[in-house]
């Protein structure tokens, strides 16, 4: 009896330490020893140890690739997938494990906008670029596509072909031009385009980068692009008009992104995809600076585009009458433009201003002679109303001018 109550208190405790590595013997005086399997243990520790290599070299790897994907993202660079044609005219999806920077996307984010533009109906197909193959940029959704002057103006035909693979060229009519600048703007009959995001280059600075972008073949493999900086801001240009002697001013940018037949009529983009200016490579070869290519500054060519798609040319405000600069002794203590006549149905006229008085101040701007007069006038567009002051014998009258454009 007593040895079986030794058995089960044995019993109990080989089950609640769960000893399988244990063996039992008996003494002497019948006591209960236990005898660790040591081989078995340390099967255990190394199969515990290789475990926990496997786990940290996973989750090693797992955060690696998070760190290096999130350091890329922050670099702006993306996974490459670039479509090219094929010899069959179709399309083709070639993924490139090269991640793509900030002009590629740039450059992908515009491929949708800027067209070619062509005055030869086999143009595009020849592979050619040459002075009857250019850019355009589309600005407005129903068609309206603004290019340069010295490719359209007197062509017979005009053709674009939108930057998708596989487009057909489409016949555009011309709207109107405006030579000093080398801008025209033509039109297709289409509807719901992508447009173009116009940035105010008036807070363009010297140093910024400039992306000229152009696609003369209409396709997203030939559309071209160069990379430089903005050298010079708001540049003021005169040009005259060889067939009527007009003279015209109007701001440019400078840079040294080659402007070239590729990308003339294009677009001189910022880092973000803002057009900041059009380029032109006829003004960049009139040009004399050495590796310097022109692009119109935005807010100029939007006050030439709106004037050309509105009247079909352009007209740019007008006071409307005869002047000159004080030299008579009779108005020594006054300082402005000598009023001499006024045209019926024009800015100064409509708002009261007869001839002998003398415009001392406009757009709240002290006027000395009458090159200050035309400075003004080149900030303001039609339709703009801004403050003049006069001299009328011995009296200073301040009035509102509503600006009417050239007739």
């Amino acid at each position: 009896m007593e040895n079986q109550d030794k058995f089960n208190r044995y019993s109990a405790l080989k089950n609640k330490l769960n000893s399988e590595d244990a063996q039992e013997y008996y003494g002497n005086y019948g006591e209960i020893k236990f005898r660790q399997n040591k081989t078995k243990k340390k099967l255990k520790y190394i199969f515990k140890g290789v475990t926990l290599v496997l786990i940290a070299a996973v989750s090693g790897a797992v955060s690696a690739s998070y760190i290096i994907e999130k350091k890329y993202s922050q670099m702006g660079y993306r996974n490459n997938s670039v479509t090219y044609s094929n010899k069959d005219g179709g399309c083709a999806n070639v993924n490139s494990s090269v991640p793509k920077n900030d002009i590629n996307a740039v450059a992908e984010d515009l491929s949708s906008i800027i067209v070619g533009v062509s005055t030869k109906s086999d143009g595009f197909s020849s592979g050619d670029i040459n002075k009857n193959v250019g850019s355009g940029i589309i600005f407005d959704k129903n068609g309206y596509i603004v290019t340069n002057c010295a490719l359209v103006d007197e062509a017979e035909k005009i053709y674009v072909k939108l930057s998708s693979c596989g487009s057909k060229p489409i016949n555009a009519k011309l709207i109107g031009v405006d030579k000093p600048s080398d801008l025209a703007v033509i039109k297709i009959e289409a509807e719901n385009l992508p447009v173009a995001r116009f940035a105010d280059s008036s807070t363009v600075k010297a140093g910024d980068v400039a992306i000229a972008i152009g696609n003369p073949l209409g396709e997203d493999i030939s559309a071209a692009v160069t990379v430089g900086i903005v050298s010079i801001t708001n540049r003021k240009v005169e040009t005259i008009d060889p067939k009527t002697s007009k003279k015209s001013t109007f701001k440019i940018l400078k840079t040294d992104a080659a402007i070239n037949s590729y990308n003339t009529g294009g677009a001189l983009c910022n880092s973000v995809g803002e057009i900041i200016g059009i380029n032109s490579l006829k003004l960049s070869q009139q040009d004399t600076s050495t590796g310097m290519g022109i692009a119109i500054s935005m807010n100029e060519a939007k006050n030439i585009i709106d004037s050309i798609t509105s009247y079909g040319k352009v007209k740019r405000p007008h006071l409307g009458f005869v002047g000159q600069s004080i030299v008579n002794d009779k108005y020594k203590d006054i300082e402005g433009v000598y009023v001499r006549e006024v045209t019926q149905g024009e800015s100064l006229s409509n708002a009261g201003v007869r001839p002998t008085d003398i415009i001392i101040e406009l757009d709240n701007k002290v006027i000395k002679k009458f090159s200050d007069i035309q400075s003004v006038m080149e900030e303001h567009k039609i339709g703009d109303v801004v403050k003049c002051k006069i001299w009328r014998e011995g009296n200073v009258m301040q009035m509102d001018i509503t600006l009417t454009g050239e007739k």
